[in-house]
């Protein structure tokens, strides 16, 4: 199940209960959601200090960004080109 359908259905079942009562969700969603967080926020990071290493590289700001933007475009025909020729 997804985070969204879990709170779909909590939501549901509180407007259906007493305004007493209350929801948790226990276990492990929260130390999963937690750790989601941290790591797009180190994958923030790290593309940030790859920029900037980049910067010193080729000494001005433009050109690394001009790479870092064309990665996406590289991926997919990357990931195209193994289809087509039906490669791993």
């Amino acid at each position: 199940m997804s985070r969204g359908e879990i709170e779909k259905i909590v939501a549901g079942c509180k407007r259906s209960s007493r305004p007493a009562n209350s929801i948790q969700v226990l276990g492990q969603i929260q130390s999963m959601n937690d750790d989601f967080r941290d790591m797009g926020i180190g994958l923030l990071f790290a593309a940030v200090f790859v920029y900037l290493l980049m910067v010193v590289n080729y000494q001005n700001f433009g050109d690394p960004l001009v790479v870092i933007l064309a990665l996406p475009e590289t991926f997919c025909g990357i990931v195209t080109m193994l289809y087509i020729t039906d490669t791993t």
